[in-house]
């Protein structure tokens, strides 16, 4: 016995959501690497690709050079607080390649478009 929703399994509406959700997410990070002129942590996370999954770091568009990784790492967490405590975004903000800032995305049921454009527009703003 399996659930409906009409006529159709529920099983398979799930999953052609979840399948639409994943694709979205390759276009958001594209979408983000484009807006903010910078790269993805590995050449894997090329959205190009169906191995993306919902999970990609991309460097943030952070315009000052940072001489150590601990200067980095304290950029990076007042990056995150900023991000959440003025705009209400949350994401993980880590340091790769000793100095280099990069933001974590990942893509949930839960989440919408307007999250991800959010998420732009804040890290263009503060990061000028």
């Amino acid at each position: 016995m399996s659930l409906l929703f009409g006529q159709v399994p529920l099983v398979h509406l799930v999953s052609q959501q979840l399948d639409q959700h994943v694709l979205n997410t390759s276009h958001l990070g594209n979408m983000l690497k484009e807006a903010w002129a910078t790269n993805f942590a590995l050449e894997a996370d090329s959205c190009d690709s169906d191995a993306i999954a919902n999970m990609v770091s991309i460097r943030a568009p952070v315009k000052k050079t940072f001489n150590s990784f601990d200067e980095a790492r304290e950029y990076a967490l007042w990056l995150n607080h900023t991000l959440w405590r003025k705009y209400r975004v949350e994401v993980p903000c880590t340091v790769l390649n000793e100095t280099q800032i990069y933001i974590r995305i990942s893509a949930q049921i839960y989440n919408t478009k307007e999250d991800f454009y959010a998420l732009r527009d804040a890290s263009l703003e503060i990061c000028a």
